[in-house]
């Protein structure tokens, strides 16, 4: 599990302990997770603002079923999903990096860029209908330009 080295205080100072897997979790941009294992694929899709800590838990369970991770491993993960689930949004990353170096407890904030970002989605989506354009999701573009 490393870091991403993303996060940045106010002066610019790198700050150190932002797990990739947060970003993965929290961020707003469409994702997509693909496993093949010998008896099955597994992909987990997702729209814009759409990523989410249930997701990528559901996919470290799904490693775990097929016995790509340990118990310890899927532990450590689990418990960085759950930091991620506080987060709850990528932009809070350096406050909360910050606020646990200061010794402080991390208050999550209850407005965040990503829940702003996916009622901007749901909005636009439901204008374009409205319109009479259709919109398609992330997995259902995914297989229509699959080349």
């Amino acid at each position: 599990m490393s870091d991403a080295n993303a996060s940045y205080d106010e002066a610019g100072n790198m700050l150190t302990g932002d797990k990739c897997i947060w970003y993965l979790c929290t961020n707003e941009k469409v994702g997509y997770l693909f496993l093949k294992t010998k008896s099955q694929v597994h992909q987990i899709e997702w729209g814009i603002g759409q990523s989410s800590h249930k997701t990528i838990k559901k996919f470290v369970e799904i490693l775990q079923q097929e016995n790509l991770i340990d118990t310890r491993q899927y532990g450590l993960l689990m418990q960085e999903i759950s930091i991620a689930k506080t987060l709850g949004d990528m932009y809070e990353i350096p406050k909360y990096l910050e606020t646990i170096k200061n010794g402080k407890k991390w208050i999550p904030k209850i407005t965040s860029t990503k829940r702003k970002m996916q009622e901007l989605v749901k909005e636009t989506t439901e204008n374009l209908k409205n319109k009479g354009y259709m919109t398609v999701g992330a997995d259902e573009y995914a297989r229509a330009n699959d080349t």
